[in-house]
């Protein structure tokens, strides 16, 4: 939300979110009451402003905010300015401009609503799934899943996942496959990966070697 404060230091604009814009809001409702019981406060003209309902402070900036607004043309407009009545701008549901038309291939998608996972292969571009619990599940901004299981198998899935770790199951022995977010956050990758197998290899090699080593000796 845009701020603009105009005092006798000029006129300068913030960008700040709403909860700290309320609470900017409050603070500047405070002070202005308390110089208002010492002095009084006066308009453009000159003439004493009348006295406005008092405002308690177990009301909330949204109520302080609803009520200012059902107000004709106040004094407050001139302190805040008009701009702080209107509604904040709803912002845009995020775009794919990657992927406009959809997603084609194979893809790992994550209900929205009951969490389940499921991996298939679709034919065509679709911009949506319909999960079995019946939520329908945007695709948007999905990101690059690679996955290397122990069968040998090597797949390509783009999924809409955000966790930093989960497990896949392969899909040609159903094996689970660990995998990870890498540290630019743009893609899954397999744990380990070739560096499993290789240990694996190594360790197999040394329990052979202590194994022939001791028939030796007996």
């Amino acid at each position: 939300m845009e701020v603009k404060i105009i005092s006798g230091y000029g006129e300068n604009t913030f960008q700040m979110d709403d909860a700290d814009t309320m609470s900017l809001l409050n603070n500047a409702m405070r002070f202005h009451n308390k110089i208002k019981a010492i002095d009084g406060v006066e308009d453009n003209t000159g003439i004493k402003a009348e006295k406005e309902e008092e405002i308690k402070e177990s009301i909330t900036a949204q109520e302080f905010v609803k009520r200012m607004q059902e107000k004709p043309h106040s004094r407050n407009d001139s302190l805040f300015g008009t701009g702080w009545k209107k509604e904040p701008e709803k912002t845009e549901e995020p775009q794919d401009m990657e992927h406009p038309d959809g997603y084609k291939g194979f893809l790992y998608i994550k209900c929205d609503k009951c969490g389940k996972e499921k991996g298939f292969c679709a034919k065509e571009k679709i911009k949506s799934y319909k999960c079995e619990c019946g939520k329908e599940t945007e695709l948007v901004n999905l990101k690059p899943l690679y996955t290397k299981c122990k069968c040998g198998n090597e797949f390509k899935y783009m999924t809409n996942m955000n966790t930093a770790e989960f497990t896949y199951k392969c899909f040609t022995c159903g094996s689970p496959v660990d995998v990870k977010m890498n540290s630019r956050r743009t893609a899954y990758i397999t744990i380990g990966g070739v560096l499993k197998v290789i240990a694996a290899s190594w360790l197999g090699n040394m329990v052979h070697q202590l194994v022939a080593g001791k028939r030796k000796r007996g």
